[in-house]
């Protein structure tokens, strides 16, 4: 049964139920363990945790993970961790039937007599399973939180332990963050990038993501601006299964998506990639969006470093990995010649391109550790938001974002506003979210700068990604 129509079904009966039965909803015995089914690839499953107010056992936390048959259970006296690292003692229950996992009431008799509420619900992607470990990834959760849950060699029969793993900056050194160097130059003096000795390339505007090759694909991007953290986007691309011979290679790539065949605004990218992955799914389900990554940058290559190799060499190295590997690539392609170029300055500068508008990347040929050279056909900054004005309609205040105040700088004065470029839904999220948005990274289209820093004719275009 699905999720969405147990949701039915128990809004319309739960409590009833909860309250006039003498055992748990859809406990089938006391005494029932299934062993948990192995999982060798990603699996969709529901999970649930509920607070039970439990008369003999007190106050804990029930984690419930379904995979569409059982509900495995465990009880947590402290709940499920809440920090990376963090571990906690959980004790394995009786299964119950799935349409528990959205149960909230009162079990008047036996066991589990007490109040139920639940605390947290909806789909987990079981990475991994065995009868005596299991890998999940919550999605309910901007950064789905990963919990590892390790059944335990102690004096308890069923004791486990369930430990937070989600993959943060200090216990992922291995993943090559950081921001790239590039030098930028003027659309007006493209002309010397005719010659053999350049690689030219369409500038795509998506998120910046770094892709780790290891026992599955692994996306990342850094959030420096806030907690330092890595943010995982894995779980909203379809991927399969990675050759062993390439484990340990990274490649930096743009996230984009596509819709009916054109790529979407970033605007609407950054909804969906700044969403939880269960929302962006069920975005991406109904508005029929799928995400694909454009490789433009090796990093490593089987665990070795190779970012210093002349970029020519990288493409090489990712015109393989992209053969190789089941993940949803979409090939840059790139220009050498005078004819070529020409055709792709065109195409991009015409916006007949089908992946971009912005204009282009140029690469050295031959050159170790090469420096990519920029050159934009739109004028694109990166503002800080410093506080979120209403809109005036009528002479009175309205719940609409007017538009923002922004500093050049982290935590810097307020240097002009921007009030043009917002949807009407932007307007009312910028103004609902006002106080969370202060201090945010935002991109924006001008005409320039004044002396004073401020932007001529500013435009909102995105969320920083």
């Amino acid at each position: 049964m699905l999720l969405s129509q147990i949701k039915v079904a128990l809004g319309r009966k739960g409590v009833e139920h909860g309250e006039s039965g003498y055992f748990a909803p859809g406990l089938p015995s006391k005494e029932f363990k299934k062993a948990i089914p192995s999982v060798d690839k990603p699996e969709e499953w529901e999970f649930s945790e509920q607070i039970h107010d439990a008369d003999r056992a007190g106050r804990h936390s029930d984690l419930r993970l379904s995979d569409g048959r059982t509900a495995f259970s465990w009880a947590l006296r402290k709940g499920l961790p809440s920090e990376p690292g963090e571990k906690r003692l959980a004790i394995r229950q009786p299964d119950h039937a799935p349409s528990y996992l959205p149960f909230s009431g009162r079990i008047k008799s036996r066991y589990g007599r007490g109040t139920v509420s639940v605390n947290r619900i909806g789909p987990v992607r079981v990475l991994s399973a065995s009868p005596s470990k299991v890998r999940i990834a919550a999605l309910d959760r901007k950064n789905p939180q990963e919990i590892t849950m390790v059944k335990t060699r102690g004096p308890g029969k069923d004791n486990w332990l369930a430990i937070d793993t989600t993959p943060t900056v200090k216990s992922r050194p291995d993943i090559i963050l950081g921001k790239e160097k590039f030098r930028l130059s003027s659309a007006n003096d493209l002309g010397r990038f005719l010659s053999g000795k350049y690689i030219m390339a369409p500038k795509i505007d998506g998120g910046a993501v770094t892709v780790n090759l290891g026992d599955r694909v692994e996306v990342f991007s850094h959030a420096p601006s806030t907690s330092g953290e890595l943010v995982n986007h894995s779980h909203v691309l379809s991927t399969g299964e990675v050759p062993k011979d390439l484990k340990g290679t990274q490649i930096k790539a743009e996230i984009l998506g596509k819709q009916h065949g054109k790529v979407i605004p970033l605007r609407m990218l950054g909804g969906i990639l700044n969403s939880t992955p269960e929302n962006a799914l069920a975005r991406m389900t109904k508005e029929k969006i799928r995400l694909f990554l454009a490789p433009w940058k090796m990093v490593k290559f089987r665990g070795k470093r190779v970012d210093d190799l002349p970029y020519e060499d990288q493409i090489d190295l990712m015109k393989e990995v992209t053969k190789k590997v089941d993940a949803p690539w979409i090939r840059v392609p790139q220009a050498s010649t005078p004819a070529a170029k020409t055709k792709l300055i065109e195409a991009v500068r015409s916006g007949r391109h089908p992946l971009t508008e912005e204009g282009l990347v140029v690469w050295p040929k031959g050159a170790i550790s090469p420096i990519p050279t920029k050159v934009p056909f739109n004028t694109h900054s990166q503002v800080y938001i410093v506080d979120v004005y209403p809109m005036i309609s009528g002479g009175k205040k309205v719940a609409l974002a007017g538009g923002f105040s922004y500093s050049l700088k982290p935590g810097g004065p307020a240097v002009g506003n921007v009030g043009t470029g917002f949807t009407m839904q932007e307007r009312k999220e910028f103004w609902r979210d006002r106080g969370a948005l202060r201090g945010a990274k935002i991109v924006i289209e001008s005409k320039g700068q004044f002396p004073s820093g401020a932007h001529r004719a500013p435009s909102y275009k995105s969320l920083h990604l």
